[in-house]
């Protein structure tokens, strides 16, 4: 494992394996600090919403962190993860679109899925965030999938990915944006 520190205020280090079950999992079950990032090169059990399986292959940028002690809604958080990724994909030339509730959708196909966990018991709040960067993409899904890879013609890092868009978070999570701005944007980069 390795453990490098972030500069913000809300999200302080990440720490990357080779491989995992659920970064989500991961950070739900263990004992870590409020604003750890777990990044997995591939994960074996990645899940979606409602417990589907999200097909994890190395190359992809899968990674979660954990909030605690927040008052903030789990909803927040999936807000938050969406705008940033979908900026993010924007600014790399990607026409990209939020698909309500945790879906970011490039040319009608699936590139990103974000999925909230929260303990009210606990107060804690882990996201996860699945983004399809050079990764082969499944076949035979509900909804058609497409990769970073595929639409620029060309690899990308996902650490890069990874990085930018954790900067991008941090925006938001710190206050450095406003509440009202982040839904300003995230309506405006939601689809049809």
């Amino acid at each position: 494992m390795k453990e490098r520190p972030l500069r913000g205020k809300v999200l302080k280090r990440i720490l990357t394996v080779s491989e995992a079950v659920s970064t989500n999992l991961t950070l739900y079950n263990g004992v870590f600090a409020s604003g750890t990032v777990l990044a997995a090169e591939k994960q074996t059990g990645g899940k979606g919403r409602y417990g589907s399986r999200w097909v994890s292959k190395k190359g992809g940028a899968w990674f979660s962190y954990i909030i605690k002690g927040s008052r903030r809604d789990p909803e927040f958080y999936v807000m938050v993860s969406s705008v940033a990724v979908c900026a993010v994909l924007r600014r790399m030339g990607i026409n990209a679109e939020i698909k309500k509730p945790n879906d970011i959708l490039a040319g009608g196909k699936k590139i990103c899925g974000i999925l909230a966990e929260h303990s009210a018991y606990d107060k804690k709040t882990v996201v996860g965030i699945g983004i399809n960067v050079n990764n082969p993409v499944p076949k035979n899904v509900n909804i058609p999938a497409v990769s970073i890879k595929k639409i620029l013609k060309k690899k990308i890092p996902p650490d890069k990915i990874i990085c930018t868009v954790l900067k991008e978070m941090e925006k938001y999570l710190s206050g450095a944006r406003t509440r009202g701005d982040l839904e300003k944007k995230y309506e405006c980069m939601v689809g049809e």
